[in-house]
């Protein structure tokens, strides 16, 4: 055999073996999309729309001065409080009242925390705003108004509960609500029942340990197909790894016919 000929077979067998690794890689993409990150997909029928303005996510009413409330922004934008946005606490049923108006700026997928000034130091810690008024009690209906516009409530304006709204475990006294993750904007008639368990998540009494973040559920229009992925490296690495691979297959398959017909 002549060191042309041989030259040409241990090319052709190098790149058979490489054609080989390639089949392999491509068929463990397949693999990995449909069994490992197929169950991470968001159906058409299960994914909602974003949040559109922000919402309160979290509300402590807990011992003495401990109080406060976080307000999530969703949105996808950063957002200037400074003008628009403002916080109206309705007192037993609105014999009494004050609005507070919030200063600053929230960026987005982060929260605003607007505490009572004699607060634990804990919550002052978190807090971006304070307040040295009188805060809520379980009693006293919390309104976030935008641009003079009610865009969420706890509690029913007008209406004095007695001491709280809700059933125990899950009242507006002497515990932390969380709002759910499956909860995309806020609740803006302040006129209907409010029962904290449809949206909220109880915690015992001075319960801090959420305040500071807000996790939503997966949310966005669908793209065509009709499912969407979370945002992370691997699902959005996983496309272009598929046609690298693809790629190599061809060009291999394509240079192993040229060297055969030549050969």
């Amino acid at each position: 055999m002549t060191k042309q000929k041989y030259a040409v077979n241990v090319l052709f067998s190098a790149e058979r073996a490489i054609a080989s690794t390639l089949v392999l890689a491509f068929l463990l993409l397949i693999v990995v999309w449909t069994f490992i990150l197929g169950d991470s997909r968001v159906a058409a029928d299960t994914l909602v729309a974003c949040p559109t303005d922000l919402f309160l996510s979290e509300y402590i009413e807990g011992s003495s001065y401990n109080k406060a409330l976080e307000i999530y922004n969703g949105t996808g934008n950063d957002i200037t409080l400074t003008g628009h946005y403002s916080v109206y606490l309705s007192f037993n049923g609105g014999s009494s009242e004050r609005t507070i108006d919030l200063v600053g700026t929230v960026a987005d997928n982060d929260v605003f925390i607007l505490a009572d000034d004699d607060s634990t130091q804990t919550i002052l810690n978190q807090a971006d705003q304070t307040d040295t008024g009188s805060f809520f009690n379980g009693d006293d209906a919390v309104v976030l108004y935008h641009n003079g516009v009610i865009i969420d409530v706890i509690g029913k304006i007008g209406e004095d509960p007695g001491d709280y709204w809700g059933s125990e475990p899950n009242t507006t006294k002497d515990h932390t609500l969380v709002r759910k993750s499956s909860i995309m904007d806020g609740d803006t008639d302040g006129s209907d029942p409010f029962d904290p368990a449809a949206e909220w998540d109880s915690y015992a009494q001075n319960t801090f340990t959420y305040l500071g973040s807000h996790t939503i559920d997966p949310c966005g229009e669908l793209p065509v197909g009709g499912v969407t992925y979370p945002n992370n490296p691997v699902h959005l690495l996983m496309p272009w790894a598929s046609l690298v691979v693809l790629a190599g297959l061809i060009l291999a398959a394509g240079t192993m016919a040229i060297r055969k017909r030549t050969g």
